[in-house]
């Protein structure tokens, strides 16, 4: 996950997933700010990376978000 940065990924979802993980996994939360601040992720995104990142935090906050 963490040297996953050179790959190119078809699916836009795909590519957002490794994106947000990889970035929290580096712990630069300013640029997740930056990059998706204006953008919605849908709630099936945020429990994937929330399994990866083993984050229950993310996880419940994308269950609160899917009901």
């Amino acid at each position: 996950m963490r040297t996953s940065g050179s790959l190119c990924f078809h699916n836009s979802d795909v590519n957002t997933v490794f994106d947000i993980s990889r970035t929290l996994y580096e712990r630069n939360f300013e640029k997740i700010n930056t990059i998706y601040k204006e953008k919605s992720i849908p709630a099936e995104l945020g429990l994937v990376i929330g399994a990866i990142t083993e984050s229950q935090k993310l996880i419940n906050l994308a269950t609160v978000s899917k009901n």
